[in-house]
């Protein structure tokens, strides 16, 4: 498999399609994979004939094209043909390892789909909540950061550069902790909450109140209809198409170091610019 490749958009359909997976029925569930699967055959079908391939009802079909923001399937296959000419036509490659992977085809596979994951971030993180972001950052008085497992991890990372320019930044990562220390926030304080799924209950608590204390809240994660995207003041949004296999999420942690790494250099040439004046 090793050779020659080329990084390739996320179409912004999949993008949405992807962000809404886990909140999705079983049943729309089966119509996303079928559509994500041959993209292209599904332009040439109806309602009926996606609905019969998924192994469930034309109304399903209509309320995932719904849910995805499109009126219809008509709207969303259009959606797809503009996308796929964009792109002539070419789709990714499968991005998941397996046995049979020689070194070669690992390389390949994790450096791409690292690659991949920052190109799709970069497409859907706003500009305005970054600047929003740096700001916040730079003028608080301390910062606390909520996660837990992997995403405490990213925490760790982004403790690491801030306090490497001098920012008074903590990581808490024990759930029992969460609600405690966000009672202790201020107006001059901000909370930053990751979660890829954007519903890890403790963190989203945590940041509800550390918002309720006036606290400014910021989030990272790959929903923004997540509660903890709606949840928090500023949200930043990462995007990742694969898996590196079943239930793990190392591509997903790589687009979100992405985010905290644009985080940390905006506060950081904040910084030096205050004391080169």
């Amino acid at each position: 498999m090793a050779g020659q490749f080329r990084i390739t958009k996320t179409p912004s359909w999949e993008i949405r399609l992807r962000a809404e997976m886990d909140k999705l029925s079983i049943s729309e569930r089966k119509v996303a994979s079928c559509i994500v699967a041959d993209s292209q055959a599904v332009l040439g079908m109806g309602i009926s004939d996606i609905a019969r391939r998924s192994g469930v009802s034309d109304a399903t079909v209509v309320r995932l094209c719904r849910t995805l923001g499109y009126k219809g399937l008509k709207e969303l296959k259009i959606a797809i043909a503009q996308e796929r000419q964009e792109e002539g036509g070419a789709g990714r490659q499968d991005r998941s390892v397996t046995v049979q992977d020689q070194p070669a085809d690992l390389k390949e596979k994790v450096i791409c789909a690292c690659m991949e994951a920052l190109q799709d971030t970069m497409d859907v993180l706003e500009d305005d909540q970054l600047k929003a972001a740096i700001d916040a950052m730079y003028h608080a008085k301390y910062i606390d950061i909520f996660g837990i497992g992997g995403s405490a991890a990213v925490g760790r990372c982004a403790q690491h550069n801030f306090r490497k320019i001098g920012i008074r930044v903590n990581v808490c990562s024990d759930i029992n902790q969460h609600y405690l220390l966000a009672e202790r926030f201020g107006p001059e304080d901000v909370v930053l909450g990751i979660s890829l799924s954007g519903e890890t209950e403790a963190v989203c608590d945590a940041l509800e109140r550390a918002g309720s204390k006036g606290a400014t809240t910021i989030s990272i994660s790959g929903n923004r209809n997540s509660r903890l995207a709606k949840t928090s003041k500023i949200s930043l949004v990462s995007a990742c198409s694969e898996q590196m296999m079943p239930g793990d999420h190392t591509y997903e942690r790589s687009a979100q170091l992405g985010i905290v790494d644009i985080l940390y250099a905006g506060v950081a040439m904040k910084i030096r610019e205050e004391q080169e004046e």
